[in-house]
């Protein structure tokens, strides 16, 4: 069986929201930006469904076009410092032994040009067999990203923290026949408080789910 694995990128393989965090106390400083201020612009994206980017983000906190190219800049410059250490424990282990069985890939949702760039601080892109960011999930951008792999899958298994994220895997299936097996990964209580019906599996760590697929492959 050929396997296509799919990973999602924040808050599945990196610790996005923490890295935020500590990255937020460098970048107010620097800009002189209220820190509470810049959380709620933050959050204020995230519940409008807003495609994410550093730009964005500070427009809402600086006003206008002074210095927001310095800005942007030392928002680049935070996150590139801190995302190799993101990274969760069990992901490099987890990516190794996917490659064993199949073709691994980083499928992430966002601004294409920032998810691409947090990818390659993290340093994951030399892991995997490719990278793609797109700025939704939907069936016809899961084409794209099978379509990509060097081989048809007959299944393609994608690990998600956000169960909204599988609709459009349930629609390619449907549309292609091609068989999808959804894990959300919850590992933390926050995560595992949001309802995920339309996963195949849930786990709360990369490391345990990868187990399971490999039972699966068998």
């Amino acid at each position: 069986m050929k396997a296509l694995f799919s990973l999602d990128f924040d808050d599945t393989l990196v610790d996005t929201n923490g890295t935020l965090r500590l990255a937020q106390e460098t970048i107010c400083s620097k800009l002189h930006i209220d820190p509470a201020l810049f959380e709620r612009a933050y959050q204020e994206i995230k519940k409008s469904n807003g495609v994410f980017n550093p730009e964005k983000h500070l427009r809402m906190v600086m006003g206008g076009q002074k210095n927001l190219k310095g800005g942007i800049q030392a928002y680049e410059d935070a996150f590139a410092k801190r995302m190799p250490h993101a990274v969760f424990t069990d992901v490099g282990s987890s990516i190794k032994k996917l490659k064993m069985l199949g073709v691994v890939a980083i499928f992430s949702k966002g601004d294409a040009d920032w998810q691409r760039k947090k990818i390659r601080w993290s340093g994951l892109d030399a892991d995997v067999d490719y990278v793609m960011a797109v700025e939704e999930k939907s069936a016809k951008h899961i084409g794209k990203m099978a379509s990509a792999a060097p081989m048809k899958p007959d299944i393609i298994f994608h690990f998600d923290d956000k169960p909204k994220e599988f609709v459009g895997f349930r629609e390619y299936a449907k549309k292609t026949g091609v068989r999808v097996y959804l894990i959300r990964i919850a590992r933390t209580e926050l995560i595992r408080k949001v309802n995920a019906d339309l996963a195949d599996a849930e786990f709360d760590t990369l490391a345990n789910a990868v187990e399971h697929v490999k039972g699966i492959l068998k």
